[in-house]
């Protein structure tokens, strides 16, 4: 999305990987645009430092891990906040994620929740690896507490969205608006609490190994299965008619090779993980409305103690 040429500027804000952004860029090594080197317009240490910048943000794009045991995402993104015009994007993982920004956002904020299939992680500092995929849908967040509906809200299609869609379109990005975004997240999440959280139990599993094993891929399905079921008493409908289908995800994460989640990738080098808004949410959720959840209940019981004493070894 960063076009200088075209009066259009990306910054940045960094913290492990802050050095790297403000020397020599990030060596981004992708399938779709080839190997090259990103060099933001600015790079920041913290979201304080971007807000006494002098700017006024339009968008502001959250990529960070949602770590609700750690920080709260609204306190952290409301310096970079400008009622009526700056709009938040949520380029993150998980059901249940947004509500936090709504509540430290003005009402004036718009506030989209995004699902992304990118297959990309940070190799090291500064060091992108882009494996496939690269699909954006994007949706308003109206506010919590929705109550299950048969039909999803009435979409309102704003020039802030519009405008946003065409940044990532002119970047490459294979973005869209979702009808839907809530079934999509919960969509995504199939993947998520399925190959991720069998890859992170069995000590790191990547997926094509998963794929590779009958009984690991048996398991999987099932928790697809289970998910698809809390999807459906959460959000009182089901999946869409044109949804690809447990094959049809499969068959997408063939493509992908040998792939590590990244869940995976911070779990091996000691960094807290994504499991509450990956796993614990659905969990919790499916409680909450009387779904029958056992795999993943056992699955999240035996994660969450193998992540305490993982915390424990780390101190």
């Amino acid at each position: 999305m960063h076009q200088p040429d075209h009066n259009i500027h990306v910054s940045v804000v960094c913290r492990t990987n802050y050095y790297e952004g403000t020397t020599n860029g990030f060596a981004m090594d992708t399938i779709n645009w080839g190997t090259y080197t990103f060099r933001p317009h600015r790079v920041f240490a913290s979201v304080e430092d971007a807000s006494k910048a002098g700017i006024t943000w339009n968008h502001v794009v959250l990529t960070t891990k949602v770590l609700p045991e750690i920080y709260d995402l609204g306190e952290l993104v409301r310096p970079a906040v400008t009622e009526g015009v700056t709009a938040v994007y949520l380029f993150q993982n998980g059901v249940g994620i947004e509500e936090s920004v709504w509540k430290a956002s003005p009402r004036g904020v718009e506030i989209f929740s995004c699902v992304l299939y990118i297959g990309v992680s940070q190799k090291a500092a500064g060091q992108i690896h882009h494996a496939g995929l690269k699909i954006v849908e994007i949706g308003p967040y109206t506010g919590p507490n929705q109550p299950p509906a048969p039909t999803p809200p009435p979409l309102t299609q704003t020039a802030t969205l519009t405008s946003f869609i065409d940044l990532c379109t002119r970047g490459g990005l294979d973005a869209k608006i979702h009808p839907d975004i809530q079934m999509a997240r919960w969509m995504k999440s199939l993947w998520n609490a399925s190959f991720g959280m069998v890859g992170l139990l069995s000590g790191c599993t990547d997926s094509g190994d998963i794929l590779d094993d009958p009984d690991a891929s048996k398991l999987v399905r099932k928790l697809m299965l289970e998910t698809k079921v809390t999807a459906k008493a959460v959000l009182g409908r089901d999946f869409p008619s044109e949804w690809e289908g447990v094959e049809g995800l499969f068959a997408k994460t063939a493509g992908l090779g040998h792939y590590k989640a990244s869940i995976l990738l911070d779990w091996e080098e000691g960094k807290p993980t994504e499991l509450e808004v990956l796993l614990g949410n659905i969990v919790r959720m499916a409680r909450r409305v009387g779904a029958e959840v056992p795999l993943l209940e056992s699955v999240y019981a035996m994660l969450k103690l193998a992540d305490k004493k993982r915390r424990k070894q780390n101190k």
